[in-house]
């Protein structure tokens, strides 16, 4: 099993603790090479979250490179920082780009910013 796979597969079932209730889906398109495109279909129904393997309509879509994508499911890659640098593009409804950020490790050695306020 690839690492993109395992990490569809873990997300699957999870209750995620997301700030609202919501029902959406996100699709990442990811680029293989040679004109091939795998879909990866996460719907989030209120905490829940149901991963498919497939390419089917959804409310927000994340595309990038088989490459880009590893590393940003991999948490060595932030995902805020590849989208800055154009190695992945979101359309559809784009505030669901926070939801998927939840959902996606944290690259590594990175502090949330509230904390340092009481160094």
């Amino acid at each position: 099993m690839s690492s993109m796979e395992e990490f569809f597969q873990q997300l699957q079932g999870h209750r995620k603790m997301l700030a609202d209730r919501i029902d959406a889906s996100i699709r990442i398109d990811i680029d293989m090479g040679a004109g091939c495109t795998q879909g990866w279909r996460i719907r989030v129904h209120d905490d829940e979250v149901e991963t498919t393997r497939d390419s089917r309509d959804a409310d927000c879509v994340l595309r990038g490179t088989k490459e880009v994508v590893e590393r940003v499911i991999s948490g060595e890659t932030g995902i805020v920082a590849a989208l800055l640098r154009n190695d992945v593009t979101i359309s559809g409804e784009t505030g669901l780009f926070y939801v998927l950020r939840k959902l996606l490790p944290s690259p590594e050695g990175a502090t949330d910013p509230r904390s340092l306020r009481f160094r």
